[in-house]
């Protein structure tokens, strides 16, 4: 199935279209909040401030632990 007919003629099973106006205005929201850049520069230090700590080792050591049930050191 082509991606006409899996949205057009089909169930649109992702609902692709469905969420189309949504995202549309959402970045019509964005691209109007961009136009301000100091206060998209505040915004977006505030976001990296509360994104914490990232760490693939530890995350993969709390898998090991917390999910996986193995012990030892990666």
């Amino acid at each position: 199935i082509d991606l006409y007919d899996s949205l057009l003629k089909e169930n649109d099973r992702y609902y692709i279209l469905k969420d189309f106006h949504s995202y549309r205005e959402a970045s019509r929201h964005i691209r109007q909040l961009y136009k301000d850049r100091r206060n998209w520069n505040k915004m977006s230090l505030i976001n990296t401030a509360n994104a914490g700590i990232f760490s693939s080792d530890e995350t993969i050591k709390r898998y090991a632990k917390e999910i996986w049930k193995v012990n030892g050191n990666f």
